[in-house]
């Protein structure tokens, strides 16, 4: 069930998203839609002091999600999109190398994913970009997007060693 929730979620927020338009897809997959579940599949499984700094963890991911994003808009206004991808994927690498080695409290994590949000909502606001026009995705999109995000589960899962999170001191 656990690597078939995330792929699920990615799936229903993608059609949420051709439906009501790329504004929700965005805020859906945002919040805890995905990894509100997995949260609670980690408490279940591993109890409250796992699950409260999984939580944390994952809600000072947000930072370079926000980052990606700034990076990747920027960088596409002037570069390729491969060349966009490189630097935004190279500034998630540096932030996340980063951040595996502060330990931050919860409320500091929700402090700094609302500033990283805030700050990316009003860089993005500033750039002059139309919006693309509407195009049908090819057919194997759902169905790539579920596989990668099923990959990318299992081999969190099947790879990962206890997560720095798990410390109980």
């Amino acid at each position: 069930m656990k690597l078939l929730l995330a792929p699920g979620l990615v799936v229903a927020s993608s059609l949420a998203g051709r439906r009501w338009g790329p504004r929700l897809a965005g805020i859906l997959v945002t919040l805890p839609v995905v990894a509100g579940p997995i949260l609670l599949i980690v408490f279940l499984e591993h109890g409250a002091a796992f699950a409260g700094r999984a939580a944390a963890a994952a809600t000072l991911g947000v930072v370079p999600l926000a980052l990606y994003v700034v990076v990747f808009a920027r960088a596409s206004s002037r570069f390729g999109w491969a060349a966009s991808l490189l630097m935004s994927w190279l500034s998630v690498v540096v932030a996340d190398l980063v951040l595996v080695w502060v330990d931050v409290p919860a409320g500091i994590a929700l402090a700094l994913a609302v500033l990283a949000l805030a700050g990316a909502n009003r860089v993005l606001r500033r750039m002059d970009v139309s919006p693309p026009p509407r195009s049908v995705p090819p057919w194997w999109d759902l169905p790539a997007r579920a596989a990668a995000t099923g990959a990318d589960k299992a081999r969190a899962v099947r790879h990962s060693p206890t997560p720095r999170f798990a410390r109980t001191n």
